[in-house]
């Protein structure tokens, strides 16, 4: 079973300064380096070289649905890449284990699976893939598993975290790496080889000396095993909306990307850069920003609108009860040949006219504050995730720039690294 954890970057060790040196320096002369065969002794055959590809069933993947899809397609594109035929099944590991009735854990039922799976199949399965997608802060397992030979290929147990950027590039390619060397095995290192890189750029050394180094080299490794999923921190980045506007605004369009998931589903990556042209507080404002301010000022117009109109018509209320007080007329006069009647009535019409007019003013003045807070809200989310946007861009650039280098001298083996900010 192979463990991806995520280790500090100096305690890779010299297992890891080794390994760059015999690919970067050892391995391109060695052709020439070789001795050819003795006269008259004939050259071994080579063996014959085993075939790279297949019929690849993956999993639906199960775990956290945030992870899981993005990890399976980008495991997909991996084997491929690798010449393998991959196709997608609806059903997961769990869910497959549950078909057949027996425990997922146990290879018993993996052959089971393996024979379910190519059942129905048009072309038979050599392989099937299967795994969860993990949570931040929790383990999960993806298994390689070979129908033929009913044996797995490989286990690959990996760390999820917030803060890692470079697992999902790094895990799918070391997948499909680990199905063809299971089929093609890398061909070991020659004695003859083995011993230009021992003595390549060093010195001639005393047996106490290989000795101690030695030891070195094993602790190293120890410390280091299962580096390949490190996390490449580079440190919480400050942000300045309004220092960084400059940096990261955009003159043109908005240029969302638009990709397609396993499912066939259209997934958009919205374009979270600030406009220049907007300035550094109206540059972060959303499409729907705009729409909410727009809602509340009509609400707003309207409130002031309808306050006034309700304010003209008191007006006429005041004349109108004015009218009736000065009249000197009371209800229920014999004498009276109508005049209270109609006095009365013109105080009451405008009455009500004020109260509704002030009643739809109300309303508009309610409407105007619910939007008036919710785009207050939208525009703090906003900031937000611009924030977080610039953020996770300074980050990549600072892991773009990441130099890794070997340290070598004596007593010293390591790994030297460093940013560009």
């Amino acid at each position: 079973m192979t463990r991806f954890s995520a280790p500090e970057l100096p305690a890779l060790g010299r297992s890891l300064l080794c390994s760059a040196l015999a690919l970067a320096v050892g391995l391109a002369p060695l052709p020439a380096l070789a001795a050819p065969p003795a006269e008259g002794e004939a050259e071994a055959p080579a063996e014959a070289a085993g075939e790279v590809g297949g019929n690849v069933a993956l999993l639906k993947f199960g775990g956290d649905p945030a992870m899981g899809p993005e990890l399976r397609e980008s495991i997909l594109y991996a084997l491929q890449g690798q010449g393998y035929e991959v196709t997608g099944v609806k059903r997961s590991g769990a869910e497959a284990a549950e078909k057949n009735k027996c425990d997922l854990a146990t290879d018993s039922c993996l052959e089971k699976i393996g024979a379910y799976l190519n059942k129905n199949a048009r072309k038979p399965f050599d392989f099937f893939v299967f795994g969860d997608g993990a949570t931040p802060g929790t383990e999960a397992t993806i298994t390689v598993y070979d129908i033929k030979a009913n044996k797995r290929v490989r286990d690959f147990r990996y760390t999820a975290s917030l803060d890692d950027v470079i697992m999902i590039y790094t895990l799918p390619p070391a997948i499909a790496k680990a199905t063809v060397e299971y089929q093609v095995p890398a061909a070991p290192m020659t004695d003859e080889e083995k011993e230009i890189l021992a003595t390549l750029d060093e010195p001639e050394k005393t047996p106490e000396e290989v000795a101690a180094e030695q030891k070195a080299l094993e602790d190293a490794a120890a410390a280091g095993m299962n580096a390949f999923n490190a996390n490449l921190d580079a440190g919480e980045q400050e942000v300045d909306l309004k220092a960084d506007f400059e940096k990261f605004c955009r003159t043109g369009p908005r240029e969302d990307k638009v990709s397609t998931d396993l499912q066939g589903d259209e997934v958009v990556e919205r374009d979270l850069r600030p406009v220049c042209k907007r300035g550094p507080v109206f540059g972060y404002w959303q499409p729907k920003a705009y729409a909410v301010l727009a809602i509340t000022g009509m609400a707003a117009v309207g409130t002031g609108v309808m306050y006034g109109l309700a304010l003209g018509a008191r007006g006429e209320w005041k004349d109108a009860k004015t009218a009736l007080d000065d009249s000197g007329l009371e209800p229920n006069n014999p004498a009276d040949d109508g005049t209270y009647a109609d006095l009365a009535t013109d105080v009451t019409t405008a009455a009500f006219k004020v109260r509704r007019r002030a009643i739809v003013g109300d309303a508009l003045l309610g409407t105007t504050l619910v939007f008036g807070g919710l785009l207050g809200i939208i525009i703090w989310q906003e900031r937000q995730q611009a924030k977080d946007f610039i953020r996770s861009e300074k980050e990549l650039r600072a892991i773009g720039n990441l130099n890794v280098s070997p340290v070598v001298g004596f007593g010293n083996y390591g790994v030297g690294a460093s940013f560009e900010f």
